[in-house]
């Protein structure tokens, strides 16, 4: 538990770096509209 809250207590001053989802996943990352649009029946009733 303290590592994570290191971890977060140093993004304050220094933001973590964004990385590529692509050399994970294999594929480019969407938009949040896109990934709202995919789940949106998630979401309601």
């Amino acid at each position: 538990m303290k590592m994570l809250l290191d971890y977060w207590s140093d993004t304050l001053t220094t933001p973590d770096r964004v990385r590529p989802v692509t050399s994970v996943t294999g594929k480019p990352g969407r938009t949040l509209v896109e990934w709202v649009t995919d789940h949106r029946a998630d979401f309601t009733a």
